[in-house]
């Protein structure tokens, strides 16, 4: 069931990034990457056995991410309508990540749960990563409004 549920949620995450390219295609970049990297977390959950979780496989190369943070890091106009887009899948990855922690505190087997707690840390890494993407993105706003606009450091 779990295992179930948390494939349904990859694909949900896949349908929310596909509408979220289509609404700011400027950011095709980062969605093609996400959208990459939600594939192959979804070919990890339909594997019979747990395998070895490969890091860069499912959360992509530092190299990839620089490309997309110096990308929009460079972007001009339309802050705002970024932060939106941005914002969403931030929080749909948190909430993944919050489902993997759940599903592993709730395991009765120390194999599954340490399976569950392992795809909730490259959950938190690839919100990490789309975090950078998105302060990028704040300090554009604080920059317009000459004052940040959200508070620092909260979430």
């Amino acid at each position: 069931m779990k295992k179930t549920f948390a494939k349904d949620l990859e694909r949900a995450i896949i349908e929310e990034l596909e509408q979220l390219k289509k609404r700011t295609p400027e950011l095709t970049c980062l969605w093609d990457l996400l959208l990459v990297l939600q594939e192959e977390f979804i070919q990890v959950l339909q594997s019979d056995e747990p395998a070895s979780l490969e890091i860069g496989r499912l959360t992509g190369s530092d190299e990839d991410w620089k490309q997309v943070h110096a990308y929009i890091a460079g972007m001009e106009g339309a802050v705002l309508q970024r932060a939106i887009p941005l914002w969403t899948i931030y929080s749909l990855l948190e909430r993944a990540a919050q489902y993997y922690h759940q599903a592993g505190v709730n395991s009765a087997y120390p194999k599954e749960k340490a399976w569950y707690l392992s795809l909730e840390q490259i959950k938190l890494m690839e919100k990490r990563k789309v975090g950078g993407a998105v302060r990028t993105v704040h300090n554009h706003l604080w920059g317009q409004l000459g004052f940040a606009p959200f508070m620092i450091g909260k979430e």
